[in-house]
């Protein structure tokens, strides 16, 4: 995973799953789920099994924080935003350890 601008490794727990939430999912859930910037890296010497899988909704479809999640005390932090002007933006900055794709729909405060 990527933190304090570098790659760090973490170690497998057994038995257990990995849920990576990326950046479409805490912009729907306003912030309340982060996003983790990660990356696979192989492994010689144990087996893994991934499974990924994408949320893609119609090109046309905006996305936005779900209305049960914007409250009192709980402010909309993002924009809504037409999926498929969100993915261009993600496509633009993917290479990027330090992608910015929601801070392009955030809400200046």
């Amino acid at each position: 995973m990527y933190k304090d601008e570098q790659w760090v490794g973490v170690e497998p727990l057994p038995h257990a799953f990995v849920i990576n939430i990326a950046n479409q999912l805490e912009l729907i859930s306003n912030g309340m789920l982060k996003s983790a910037k990660h990356r696979a890296v192989t492994n010689s010497s144990i087996a893994r099994t991934s499974i990924v899988t994408f949320i893609s909704p119609s090109r046309e479809c905006v996305i936005e924080p779900a209305k049960a999640l914007v409250k009192s005390g709980n402010p909309q932090l993002f924009k809504g935003v037409q999926y498929k002007e969100f993915i261009n933006t993600y496509a633009g900055k993917i290479k990027d350890p330090k992608d910015t794709t929601l801070e392009s729909y955030r809400h200046q405060a």
